[in-house]
């Protein structure tokens, strides 16, 4: 049958309980996992440093 997925792992009452379980899933996976494109760094905390980043090049752009 394969790796359980987050789906296997509720008996769910409601359409709306899976939507919620979905959204869980989907905000972890996407905010807050390792992403090997981001340095191994999740996006929760790689966006902060790109801001700033982005802000500073702009800034130096400027006085340039």
């Amino acid at each position: 049958m394969g790796i359980p997925t987050a789906i296997d792992l509720y008996l769910f009452s409601s359409i709306e309980q899976v939507q919620a379980i979905a959204d869980d899933w989907l905000t972890q996976y996407n905010e807050y996992r390792p992403h090997d494109a981001l340095g191994g760094v999740p996006p929760k905390q790689f966006m902060p440093r790109l801001i700033t980043t982005t802000a500073a090049d702009s800034r130096n752009q400027l006085s340039s």
